[in-house]
């Protein structure tokens, strides 16, 4: 029993390795599918002309189908790496935002509005997440909220 327990601690070990040594942010995913109630992988190695995105659409359908993979922007990704060491500034805001409104989509949803509601609903839970104080998760929510037009979400996110 104890050789097997060895064996998977060793094999873990090189997992993690050889995870970080692709270019993923481990910590990052780890905390991220526990959020999102399933395992999520995070690439951050591609420039995007947009903050995230989730794969998800079935075109021949025209169904939501989530997925799993995460896309985001690498400065949004190290951002996120940095975790509660992180600079209280926008970019935070902006980094915590986006995953929690990605992770929307991971557990389901299609819609963006709804996606962003969820993402301001649960930010506060997110940052705390990555080891951030209540105080400093009310900041990033705060921030964030401010920076998003309220008036586009209001249709499908009335309580904020």
């Amino acid at each position: 029993m104890k050789k097997l327990i060895g064996t998977l601690i060793v094999a873990g070990a090189f997992l993690v390795a050889g995870t970080a040594a692709a270019g993923r942010t481990t910590s990052t995913e780890a905390i991220t599918s526990q959020l999102a109630g399933r395992t999520v992988t995070i690439d951050c190695v591609k420039s995007l002309d947009w903050w995230g995105r989730v794969r998800g659409l079935d075109t021949a359908s025209g169904r939501w189908i989530p997925g799993s993979t995460i896309a985001l922007d690498p400065r949004l990704c190290k951002v996120l790496a940095q975790g509660s060491d992180a600079k209280m500034n926008g970019w935070t805001a902006l980094a915590m935002l986006t995953l929690a409104h990605e992770v929307a989509h991971v557990r389901g949803e299609g819609n963006e509005v709804k996606a962003e509601c969820y993402g301001l609903r649960h930010l506060a839970r997110f940052a705390r997440a990555f080891g951030f104080s209540s105080s400093e998760a009310a900041w990033i929510r705060k921030t964030a909220a401010r920076d998003i037009d309220g008036e586009i979400l209001k249709p499908g996110c009335s309580s904020l």
